[in-house]
């Protein structure tokens, strides 16, 4: 809207420099008391206006709406190339994310299987309690607790990368 404004404050300033043709018309009639007659007036009128000298304050309205329009249209374009930053990086930031909750996914599967192999030794009496099996389940609530702080992250980024497109995700 800004760059609108801005290109018609130069077609308007651009447009000070041209002649104006105008073209006027009144009628009427005047009644005379003395006299008791009644004379028509009509009159028609063309009128040609050509700025030779208007001083140079359009020359100097014409350089600032020059102006005003390149910096409107420099605005809009590092708006653009903002917008397509935040998208670009939001994209970015949810497909790691999704390749880091893919990852953890199988990390916390590995680990149950570490665990469940553990507890396996453990009830056929070839592991000890404190050592394999407790180790297998430490392994397995870290892995856990990551996926969720993954699963944080992808949530998050995905919403981010919704707010950047201005669309809704569900």
């Amino acid at each position: 809207a800004k760059l609108q404004e801005s290109h018609a404050l130069l077609e308007k300033s651009y447009s000070s420099y041209l002649p104006k043709l105008s073209v006027g018309a009144s009628g009427g009639v005047n009644d005379f008391h003395h006299r008791h007659t009644q004379n028509g007036n009509y009159a028609l009128s063309v009128n040609l206006k050509v700025p030779l000298f208007s001083g140079l304050d359009s020359i100097y309205n014409s350089r600032m709406a020059y102006a005003d329009t390149k910096i409107s249209l420099q605005q809009l374009s590092a708006l653009e190339l903002a917008i397509a930053s935040e998208v670009l990086t939001a994209n970015r930031e949810h497909e790691a994310a999704s390749q880091m909750l893919v990852f953890s996914q199988e990390a916390c599967e590995n680990g149950l299987l570490a665990y469940q192999a553990a507890l396996e030794k453990y009830k056929a009496g070839k592991e000890n309690m404190f050592q394999e099996v407790s180790n297998a389940l430490q392994q397995l609530a870290a892995s856990r607790v990551r996926y969720s702080e993954i699963k944080t992250q992808w949530l998050t980024s995905l919403a981010r990368l919704a707010y950047a497109t201005g669309t809704k995700e569900d």
